[in-house]
């Protein structure tokens, strides 16, 4: 539902501007926000938090001694109520600035839960480790009723062995390495492109293309074929048992026999060839 990657979406300071030596834990985001504070002039930091769906924010608090005041908390929730994770950030002992990360929504994500729903999709969950309040504010932007947040790749895994065993049919649709348990699980593993490429391998369907409306257009294709196999099969089956019914009768001689088995056999074939045609004629 998001694109990879994330954006600053807001910086709120506290205290007096920052002028120590920079240091960042190595987490997959720093590239992003150093980017955002060099672009924007901005002083450099000593020490950043990982963010709060990776850790409980209450116990990093308290570990680091660092008290977060009513101004703060507000922010937080607002930050989250954004549908951003917050970034605590600390220099020698006290809070000094909170960073608003987004993962974009897709623009067309809303669209295509859409539509999604009116094609019979009985059950559609989100599975995200952000924090509950930042997965609630995406999941209401998109139309999505259920979503299990901070969760980790093996609780995405058991998340989809439930849906399994209460029956459902499931297609998991990831582009991360957090994903690939669940991608391989699923009935149907589906990776969208510019994914990691363990997600990519371990998917049955890649998305060449960004865009999620292409998982609209797989899915249609996905229920033509089975159409398409289901005809066959009629096509194949009712012929062939009259003329084994009639044969037991002793009134089809072998070349008969084989006219109708091979000409059903034909025909699902030419059957097999219609959207082929079709597409082609379409664009001539």
């Amino acid at each position: 539902m998001t694109n990879a990657g994330f954006d600053v979406d807001e910086l709120s300071y506290y205290g007096e501007p920052i002028e120590s030596a920079a240091m960042l834990i190595n987490v997959a985001l720093s590239k992003t926000v150093l980017n955002w504070i060099r672009d924007r002039r901005l002083a450099a930091i000593a020490v950043i938090f990982l963010p709060p769906f990776v850790f409980d924010q209450r116990a990093e608090q308290a570990a680091q001694g660092i008290p977060f005041d009513g101004d703060a908390e507000e922010h937080l929730r607002l930050i989250e109520g954004g549908a951003a994770s917050p970034l605590c950030v600390g220099v020698d002992g006290r809070l000094a600035g909170l960073l608003g990360l987004a993962d974009p929504i897709r623009p067309e994500a809303a669209s295509v839960v859409k539509t999604l729903r009116e094609q019979g999709i009985k059950e559609i969950v989100m599975l995200t480790g952000d924090r509950a309040p930042v997965a609630a504010a995406v999941a209401a932007r998109v139309g999505i009723e259920r979503f299990v947040a901070e969760v980790f790749p093996g609780d995405k895994l058991a998340a989809v062995q439930q849906l399994q065993a209460e029956g459902y049919k499931v297609a998991v649709v990831g582009d991360g390495i957090n994903d690939s348990p669940a991608l391989k699980q699923a009935d149907v593993g589906i990776a969208v492109n510019g994914g990691t490429a363990l997600a990519q391998e371990t998917a049955d369907v890649v998305i060449l293309q960004g865009d999620l409306h292409k998982l609209l257009d797989a899915l249609a294709i996905a229920r033509e074929g089975v159409g398409i196999i289901r005809q066959n099969w009629k096509i194949i089956r009712t012929p062939n048992t009259i003329g084994l019914g009639l044969a037991f009768l002793g009134l089809l001689n072998p070349v008969s026999a084989s006219l109708i088995s091979d000409g059903a056999s034909l025909a699902a074939g030419a059957n097999s060839l219609r959207p082929v045609m079709g597409r082609a004629g379409g664009r001539a």
